[in-house]
């Protein structure tokens, strides 16, 4: 399995900041200066990962690509990084394309109204959730007080599939179970199964004190030998953190948890959108010195968007 990254933000996109981007422009070119490597391209492949590429700022939106010659696209999450992968199938006829939806806050729904592949009368869009009344969900956000662009008005075949709470579903080679977590307004998780190959999408959960108090041995026996696990980045932001649960936890419980987990791989997504590129790097910097506390061997890999990993 392979996973695409094509937004990695959370609550609402963040465009990139004209003033931030000025001044990695400049770190660049003081660098070059300095630099005895005067090959553009060389130079550009020896930069930090802060400077050489960007978070990026649209909300989640992950392709699953299975190992298996499935000819039809998985996506996890619509968020407004849909409509970028929307511009890459665009010219596409006779798509099958399969989207599953965590829950239906916006910043996890709002790519839907433009994503191109609705609006191509051959292809055929499939959406599942163990939310409940998913067409009902997805059509409020579209209503004419919300949106121009009405929900009934795509091209494309729609189909709207209920997933049962753990419970176990097939899509081509992949096995799907969903699992119930805390989280305002309810969501699930999703576990992903191909073939021995595990990946956990946990990202719209709570993992607060009082969450895993109740829920800990659940998660455990769940999410127990993923070989990817896939967390919501905790809050930043003390406004944030202190009027929900969600993100309202530390990074080095998470790191503990999946090393407890027996996870082999640990990613964060849905950073939040007051989040800066140097945040993010201390964020990824608190997570490996836990990692070396525990002396785990989970490798913890940094997303950002237009990246991609091997499960």
């Amino acid at each position: 399995m392979k996973l695409y990254f094509y937004g990695v933000r959370g609550t609402l996109p963040v465009p990139v900041d004209a003033s931030r981007y000025a001044s990695n422009i400049k770190k660049i070119l003081l660098l070059y200066k300095k630099s005895k490597i005067k090959d553009i391209e060389s130079f550009f492949n020896e930069l930090p990962s802060d400077l050489s590429r960007i978070t990026g700022g649209n909300t989640s939106a992950t392709v699953l690509e299975p190992d298996d010659n499935f000819n039809e696209v998985v996506i996890i999450g619509a968020g407004s990084g849909l409509r970028k992968l929307g511009i890459k199938l665009a010219d596409r006829m006779n798509l099958k394309i399969n989207i599953i939806l965590s829950h239906f806050h916006w910043d996890n729904i709002c790519g839907i109204p433009f994503f191109k592949p609705l609006y191509n009368d051959t292809n055929s869009v499939t959406f599942y959730s163990s939310m409940p009344n998913i067409r009902e969900a997805l059509r409020k956000q579209q209503h004419i007080s919300n949106s121009p662009l009405l929900f009934d008005n795509f091209s494309a075949l729609t189909n709207f599939v209920h997933i049962d709470d753990n419970t176990k579903m097939n899509l081509g080679p992949l096995t799907i179970k969903s699992i119930p977590m805390f989280y305002p307004g309810g969501a699930y998780s999703y576990i992903i199964e191909e073939g021995k190959k595990k990946v956990s999408f946990a990202i719209s959960a709570s993992f607060s004190d009082h969450v895993l108090e109740k829920n800990y041995t659940f998660y455990k026996k769940e999410f127990r030998d993923s070989d990817v696990f896939i967390a919501g980045a905790p809050f930043i932001d003390n406004d944030l953190r202190q009027k929900s649960d969600v993100g309202n936890y530390s990074i080095e419980k998470i790191v503990h948890m999946a090393s407890n987990f027996k996870v082999k791989k640990l990613l964060f997504l849905n950073y939040d959108p007051y989040q800066t590129e140097s945040s993010i790097r201390e964020l990824y910097k608190e997570a490996i010195t836990e990692k070396q506390k525990l002396n785990s061997k989970i490798e913890i890999i940094r997303t950002h968007e237009g990246g991609f990993i091997n499960v």
